[in-house]
């Protein structure tokens, strides 16, 4: 079967559907990606048939508005979302393109006008996700509302917020319906999670061993484990961090992935100050930008731009990130306790997940910046590195994450779905 697969996002969100594509392919369907272009390489170099979607995340993350709104500005948040529906228009264009010629297609929140697409072509679509936002619940509130238990009831009531997330781009999308795919527009906060009176099938890319499925979800929804795509080739590791590596005790990991910081200079000050007040050895990735490298590093750190979580996480005996999805189960496949530093989106969600499943200290925040202390960051490396217990936690649930198959589930999941209703 000609499926497209269309996500749009940073690695984190980019990864799974690789990982995806190319169980698929082996499964025997013919895949295009379409993505955003600052994954093009990737994507060709896996063999793929690739379709660009002319948008780069990092441009956009690297910006000064979305510097701005992270730092907490209403007025550069709104600048910062215009920006992106300003470029919404070119991006529907190029998935459109992707989708033609497909008999299903598969894509991430994010890119939900493909929702239009699949009616138009009349063709069967499944939704895609590193986290449980969509599904209604009363196990838990929608996660753009807050993450914490607000009752059954309420926990229910907020996925209603969904809606007003897609209602704010429904001028573009309403254009773009009429012009490009020739197709009735939507209506006023239109339910973008069903079709011809059905759910549509969503796809959860986390494992149920860190969330357990609820019990209110129906059969079209599933949670197949993580996506990973394992390495083609081994990372090589400069000789000075094989050498930092050998010459002393085993170091923490810091890192903040695809992360901007609001202030990256700030944030290398407190870093260095908490893992000196901690007493432990680091190596530092600055990501995307969100750490910057103090002027004259000490000894006891190793700074690098950027690191395979999967070569660097099996070295090191704690580790301290944003608690993005992929991040998350990376640190506990290989066992590791986990101090959580939220930034944005599901990271709280995430966050307090690792600290009620006793795999790590409660989480540190990183918005507001001046709560964002060396002291508080140093208290909370001490605990994930000394506490015995937290680390057995994290120990079991590596065992626990190895027993899955991410992209197996998948695979069935989605032929399943595909079959020809009667």
């Amino acid at each position: 079967m000609k499926l497209a697969l269309t996500t749009m996002g940073t690695w984190g969100d980019v990864m799974p559907f690789l990982a995806l594509a190319r169980g698929l392919e082996a499964a025997g369907h013919d895949i295009t990606v379409a993505t955003v272009v600052d994954f093009e390489n990737r994507v060709r170099d896996m063999g793929f048939s690739y379709v660009p979607i002319r948008f780069s995340f990092h441009e956009y993350v690297h910006s000064d508005d979305c510097k701005a709104s992270l730092g907490g500005s209403i007025t550069a948040t709104r600048r910062h979302q215009r920006n992106f529906f300003n470029s919404r228009r070119q991006m529907l264009e190029d998935a459109w393109r992707a989708v033609q010629g497909a008999e299903g297609v598969i894509f991430n929140p994010v890119a939900f006008p493909t929702y239009h697409m699949a009616v138009k072509r009349k063709i069967p679509c499944i939704m895609a996700s590193v986290s449980p936002w969509l599904s209604p619940t009363r196990e838990f509130p929608y996660m753009f509302v807050t993450s914490h238990h607000l009752g059954g009831f309420l926990n229910r009531l907020t996925y209603a917020f969904h809606r007003l997330g897609t209602n704010s781009e429904r001028k573009i999308i309403d254009e773009w319906c009429r012009q490009t795919v020739k197709t009735k527009p939507p209506g006023p906060f239109m339910n973008y999670l069903r079709l011809n009176g059905r759910p549509i099938p969503i796809l959860y890319f986390y494992s149920p061993t860190l969330v357990p499925t609820p019990s209110d979800w129906p059969e079209t929804t599933r949670v197949c484990g993580y996506a990973y795509l394992e390495p083609e080739t081994p990372w090589q590791a400069p000789p000075e961090l094989e050498s930092f590596l050998r010459r002393g005790a085993t170091p923490v990991y810091v890192g903040f992935g695809s992360m901007v910081g609001t202030d990256p200079k700030e944030m290398g000050r407190i870093v260095t100050s908490a893992l000196q007040q901690a007493g432990e050895r680091a190596v530092v990735s600055t990501g995307w930008g969100a750490i910057a490298e103090p002027h004259v590093a000490p000894e006891s750190l190793f700074f690098i731009d950027a690191i395979p979580h999967d070569w660097i996480f099996p070295r090191v005996k704690a580790v301290v990130h944003h608690a993005g999805s992929g991040t998350v189960w990376t640190g506990l496949r290989y066992g590791k306790p986990t101090v959580a530093c939220p930034i944005a989106v599901d990271h709280w969600f995430w966050a307090r997940r690792i600290h009620r499943l006793g795999a790590g200290p409660p989480h540190l925040s990183q918005r507001p910046l001046k709560n964002f202390t060396a002291e508080k960051l140093a208290q909370r490396i001490r605990t994930a590195v000394h506490d015995r217990g937290m680390t057995q936690r994290a120990e079991a649930l590596s065992r626990e994450l190895a027993k899955e198959n991410g992209v197996g589930n998948a695979v069935r999941f989605i032929e399943e779905q595909l079959q020809p209703r009667h």
